[in-house]
């Protein structure tokens, strides 16, 4: 069965409605920006990465061959990028 976000990602990319969209942001970003200032430890530099971490993500989700929820969107073809500056 999906799940709330599963269902939005779907919708998204049937119908590219940016809200739906902005929903998954919303429920996210905390989360991504906490684990990013984790491991660069520079506020600023998080919410680049955050940013940086949904614009690929919003890419990656009209992508036909990326087929895939979003925790695993920013891992489809490279690395996050937070990993990047470790």
């Amino acid at each position: 069965m999906e799940n709330d976000d599963e269902v939005l990602v779907r919708l998204f990319r049937t119908t590219r409605d940016v809200s739906l969209f902005a929903e998954l942001f919303r429920r996210h970003s905390k989360a991504v920006y906490f684990a990013c200032l984790r491991v660069v430890r520079n506020p600023s530099v998080a919410e680049d990465l955050t940013q940086d971490t949904f614009v690929r993500a919003f890419a990656r989700m009209a992508e036909t061959n990326c087929p895939k929820p979003l925790p695993e969107l920013v891992n489809c073809r490279s690395e996050p990028p937070v990993i990047r500056l470790r």
